[in-house]
């Protein structure tokens, strides 16, 4: 084989390996182009569950509101429960029962009768 055959030889060897290279380079691309696809996707799952982030934590604020609305109203109700304890307390000491009042007109009528008796013989 002359010289020009195997420089022939050779471009035909290179042509073969610039196609598998041009076959490899094609390939790759194909490959970032579904990397991008993937990623695309996955950018796209995390942007949902940011949003889904975000409706939990204005879910969570509403409760906190209502939990504070709740504690706030449970205090107010304490304090009148406490305020009416008191004034049953008050109510308790200064209101006779009846047999206070039995024994109180027992009392009067004696000294009313010892009033009398002591006034008239």
């Amino acid at each position: 084989m002359n010289n020009d055959e195997k420089i022939l030889a050779m471009l035909e060897s290179l042509s073969e390996d610039v196609k598998g290279i041009k076959a490899d380079v094609n390939g790759m691309k194909a490959d970032v182009n579904g990397m991008k696809a993937d990623v695309n996707g996955i950018k796209s799952d995390v942007n949902g569950m940011k949003a889904d982030f975000n409706g939990i934590k204005d879910d969570v604020n509403g409760v906190k509101a209502t939990v504070q609305e709740n504690c706030d109203m449970i205090k107010a109700m304490t304090h009148r429960l406490e305020t009416l304890d008191a004034k049953m307390d008050g109510l308790q000491n200064t209101t006779a029962s009846l047999k206070q009042m039995q024994d109180f007109k027992r009392n009067m009528s004696e000294k009313l009768r010892e009033l009398a008796n002591g006034i008239m013989p």
